[in-house]
């Protein structure tokens, strides 16, 4: 992402009345769990609650404050191996039952009793007679340790049961983001009016903040665009279909490409708090006039490599992203596009890519892998671009999202 003017007016002071496109709130506390510095949980029962904590150091403490009076006794007795084998069979039996009735259904109790009534009484008559063992008369100590096994089958089942459905619920609710995200992000594969244009984008997790489109307009205009929503996961995802969709609509009505991004920049500063903002790039293109128009809110520079030679140029700007400050303007500038020329849009993912010694993919590297291989079929040019980029880091894992939005002019 773009560093931030520290002179402009934060979006914190932009007045309460109501944006030109969305009415909405702000957004306020999404941060989720409070955490210590570097990212990690207070404590691992954090959300759970005392019960879950309870539950599992009760457990621990049943399980293993026995252990090692049992272990003494079992050394201490001469059983043959078979039969201690028989009985360690019927007492994982019972623990199963146990476990069951915490996990599954309480009636699972009931057998789960039952099973430990029959053990107690079979080991105390020797019942049956072959496997019997010898062992020494029974004392209240040893049916205090007993009791404390059984109590922690009983709550460590519960915790388990407690926090595997909380679990359960949480990766629903991520597959549903991720779901939403690919709904919201789909990959672009369109010739419109003789232009080529193919855009894809990869969410570093279940579901990302970059964001791209295309929106067709009247006179055969048409308008593609490409996000990058600060952060990542389910905030950043928010505020992306946010954008999507106040920007869709802002497109409705014809104006200019800087207009449309002011109006936009206003609505962001209105809905989201003051560290969520959007870098953005759009194009706007008319089949047949030669030349592309384009606008920049704080996004990294477009490429565009020419057909005849296959140098690239870029296309910059000095603009801060959207949702920065409400005063800020956006220019629309004219870029001649003659028939096979590449134009390309993407998002940081690909340039803040790091190898191991820490230096990044950068602007130079993409450079050339758009003028060695923007003549190929546009998935050609994506497939050397990501290819490149995983060869620099020498990972496949994605530290951000990856966007890219290629466009190839026809004649």
């Amino acid at each position: 992402m773009p560093v931030i003017r520290s002179d402009s007016e934060p979006c914190s002071a932009a007045p309460e009345a109501a944006s030109p496109l969305l009415g909405s709130p702000t957004l306020s506390a999404m941060s989720g769990a409070a955490r210590k510095p570097g990212g990690r949980p207070r404590n691992v029962f954090h959300g759970s609650g005392l019960r879950a904590a309870l539950l599992f150091y009760g457990g621990v403490g049943m399980l293993f404050g026995p252990v090692g009076v049992l272990i003494g006794s079992s050394l201490a007795q001469d059983r043959p191996l078979w039969k201690t084998a028989y009985w360690i069979g019927i007492g994982a039996v019972v623990g199963i039952l146990w476990s069951m009735g915490g996990t599954l259904h309480p009636r699972w109790f009931i057998p789960a009793v039952l099973a430990s009534m029959f053990y107690g009484w079979s080991w105390a008559v020797g019942f049956p007679r072959a496997l019997a063992i010898e062992t020494a008369a029974p004392n209240m100590g040893m049916l205090l340790y007993v009791l404390l096994m059984i109590g922690s089958y009983v709550l460590f089942s519960v915790y388990i049961s407690l926090e595997g459905a909380k679990r359960l619920r949480l990766q629903a609710e991520i597959d549903l983001a991720g779901e939403i995200h690919r709904t919201l992000v789909p990959e672009i594969d369109r010739e419109i009016g003789g232009v080529r244009v193919l855009g894809m984008s990869s969410a570093s997790s279940e579901m990302g903040g970059d964001l791209i489109d295309i929106v067709e307009g009247g006179g055969g205009a048409v308008d593609l665009y490409l996000a990058d929503v600060s952060g990542h996961g389910v905030k950043a995802g928010v505020v992306m279909g946010m954008v999507k969709s106040a920007l869709r609509m802002r497109l409705l009505r014809a104006a200019p490409l800087g207009e449309v991004l002011a109006d936009l920049n206003t609505t962001l500063c209105a809905v989201t708090s003051g560290e969520m903002f959007c870098t953005l790039a759009c194009l706007r293109l008319n089949p047949g006039e030669g030349e592309v128009r384009c606008s920049l809110a704080g996004h990294l520079p477009v490429m565009v490599r020419r057909a005849g030679d296959g140098r690239v140029e870029r296309v910059d700007n000095d603009s801060l992203p959207l949702g920065v400050t409400p005063i800020e303007g956006y220019d629309e500038q004219r870029v001649e596009a003659g028939p096979g020329d590449l134009l390309v849009l993407y998002t940081d993912g690909f340039i803040e890519a790091m190898d191991r010694e820490g230096d990044m993919f950068g602007l130079e590297r993409l450079e050339r892998v758009i003028s060695e291989h923007g003549a190929s079929e546009l998935r050609e040019v994506a497939a050397r671009i990501g290819e490149s980029v995983r060869a620099h880091s020498g990972t496949d894992a994605q530290a951000d999202d990856e966007s890219l939005l290629l466009v190839r002019v026809g004649a």
